[in-house]
């Protein structure tokens, strides 16, 4: 939170400048039975307008000499002594402040302007436990509203220094009821109920602090950094857009910018957010790993290794940077290193299963590219043609399928593994055995896809072919274990869950265990592990089958995933069970559209070209 006393003092000034101050010197000179209005009547009141006059132009120099001649000339006279204060504090001395503030309100005890300032001056001494009894004071004898909600927003910046949020939250509530067209008090409430991880109602106390104040940067960013946090990021874009272009020096600005326009896969933007940050922060690790992984995307690859080694240089321990790094050396061919990368992975964090998954494909890959190439079958002695009759023309033979194209398939089908796109990578891998029925490690890696989405019965199959055609072929054989070993425990787990469940689970808990998978397979999402996530979908289904969420959700899924048909009948459920779902609705055009373009695109690729 960024708070100015100078900035302040200069509003305060302009407020108090007709209401508090000239009223104050009235009463003085009233009590002392002279008129503020008979010229030479009394020095001490000439001298504090000359005063008052340098303050209001910023001439604090000048200002503070002719308050110093007004209490040369009058000891007793408290608005000379209270300016003072208030000169010496915007002139960066509170402890003369202190001093000139304390003289005054000896002369006058109940002066809630001095009160307030000298608390101000405690503040800027880091001084909380001494400032917050003097604002307290103010505020029980300050009569305009808007003065006292000053005081309320000064005492809350006090109980921030002695670290007690909760009064701090009173504070602001206080300022925010008193005077409610002050952007600033919504605005620093809501950063105090951030911290208490209220989201709902900072968003609701930053929406008005930036319709009040459109162009206070701070509001931006704390409210694009609400929306970050709540993983909106497509709503957090133009908050931090603009936080940036009203301070272009802000890095956390531009920092979430990136990492928001990195979520939701606007890979240029964030490339080009993100290089700004790291002229402002080089030192950052997680900021080099961002960028390199938005050079992967937009196919910058060079660029993303020399991000990654940058990011490694400044964290050696860098777990992900190595496994990012792994990614992209498996992205161009690079192997060797990309095993490398993924067994340092390993070594800073045994549990990635994601490390575990790409080694393995980089040793099937190594293994693959090491074989010696098989021998050309010996040519058939060409015999001659019979004869064929003019009336029938001779049907052309079928060209053999070119070698080269199927492993280009085969290649682009580990590609979309690496990606987390297991149905395209199917789609490549289909091609890739159609063109070579003996590809065995195409089958294999159809497997792998299979596998990781959990279709056991299919992946099985698919290694059993490999084998056929290779029987030694290690690789086939490990994932053929994994496959069998997971389908078992799949077969277990589904067994016991039916033997543990009670005969009449009562609702409540039933409801409780749906909701909990219902969570748990949400993150799965944003964690991009769609399969693993249907899994879960799938579970709260069964605990719960009139649940339309769960299938919306899951319908969602099977859509990233590209399975137009799953994630329809998903959709239907979802509207069956709740029929005004608007996002079912949505979410099924959307599924409808893919699947028509998915058609279109399929009898274009058949139809020949002219």
């Amino acid at each position: 939170m960024k708070f100015s006393l100078e900035k302040a003092a200069t509003g305060l000034l302009v407020l108090f400048a007709a209401a508090m101050m000239i009223p104050s010197c009235t009463r003085h000179a009233t009590q002392a039975g002279r008129s503020p209005v008979q010229p030479g009547v009394n020095p001490a009141e000439k001298l504090f307008q000359q005063g008052w006059q340098a303050e209001v132009a910023a001439d604090y120099a000048r200002a503070a000499e002719a308050y110093e001649k007004a209490v040369a000339a009058d000891l007793s006279y408290a608005p000379a002594w209270r300016h003072l204060g208030r000169v010496a504090l915007l002139q960066n001395d509170p402890q003369r402040a202190l001093d000139r503030l304390g003289r005054a309100l000896q002369l006058e005890p109940r002066d809630a302007v001095a009160l307030h300032w000298r608390g101000d001056a405690y503040l800027k001494l880091y001084q909380p436990a001494k400032a917050i009894p003097d604002y307290q004071r103010a505020a029980e004898l300050e009569q305009e509203l808007i003065e006292r909600a000053e005081i309320y927003h000064s005492c809350g910046l006090a109980f921030i220094q002695l670290g007690d949020f909760k009064q701090a939250l009173e504070q602001y509530s206080k300022a925010v009821r008193w005077r409610p067209g002050d952007g600033r008090n919504y605005f620093d409430r809501a950063v105090i109920l951030r911290k208490f991880g209220r989201l709902a109602e900072a968003q609701q106390d930053l929406a008005i602090a930036v319709t009040l104040s459109p162009d206070n940067g701070d509001a931006r960013l704390e409210r694009g950094g609400v929306f970050y946090q709540l993983g909106q990021f497509a709503a957090a874009i133009p908050d931090l857009q603009r936080a940036v272009e009203l301070d272009p020096t802000s890095a956390l600005a531009w920092q979430l910018l990136g990492e928001s326009s990195l979520r939701v896969k606007r890979y240029d933007e964030a490339e080009k957010a993100l290089t700004k940050v790291i002229a402002l922060d080089p030192n950052n690790p997680r900021l080099h790993l961002n960028l390199g992984i938005a050079h992967v995307n937009t196919g910058r690859i060079e660029n993303a290794l020399e991000d990654f080694a940058a990011s490694l240089r400044l964290r050696p321990d860098y777990a992900e940077a190595f496994l990012e790094r792994g990614r992209a050396y498996m992205l161009s061919g690079r192997y060797e290193k990309a095993r490398e990368d993924m067994q340092q992975a390993l070594s800073l964090y045994p549990a990635s299963e994601e490390a575990k998954l790409m080694l393995r494909q980089a040793g099937e890959n190594i293994a693959a590219l090491s074989k010696p190439p098989s021998k050309p079958a010996a040519k058939p002695v060409p015999t001659p043609a019979p004869a064929v009759s003019r009336a029938t023309p001779p049907v052309p033979a079928k060209a053999p399928a070119d070698p080269r194209a199927a492993e280009a398939h085969w290649r682009a089908g580990r590609d979309f593994i690496y990606a987390h796109q297991y149905v395209k990578a199917i789609e490549e891998l289909n091609a890739a055995v159609l063109l070579k029925p003996g590809y065995a490690e195409a089958f294999n890696a159809r497997g792998f896809a299979r596998l990781l989405m959990k279709e056991y019965t299919s992946a099985i199959a698919d290694f059993d072919m490999a084998l056929k055609l290779s029987p030694q072929y290690a690789n086939a054989m490990h994932n053929r274990e994994v496959a069998v070993k997971a389908a078992r425990e799949e077969k277990m787990r589904q067994a016991g869950a039916r033997q543990a469940a009670p005969a009449a689970p009562s609702t409540s808990s039933t409801l409780e265990s749906a909701e909990a998978r219902y969570r748990r397979a949400k993150e799965l999402i944003n964690a991009r592990q769609y399969a693993q996530a249907i899994d879960e979908f799938s579970r709260a289904i069964q605990l719960r089958p009139d649940y339309p969420q769960a299938y919306n959700a899951r319908g969602f899924a099977w859509l990233l995933m590209g399975e137009y048909s799953r994630a329809i009948a998903d959709f239907n459920q979802a509207l069956h069970h709740l029929p005004d779902y608007a996002n079912a609705y949505h979410n099924r055009a959307a599924a409808l559209k893919a699947s028509l373009k998915k058609e279109r695109d399929v009898v274009a690729a058949k139809t020949p070209l002219p």
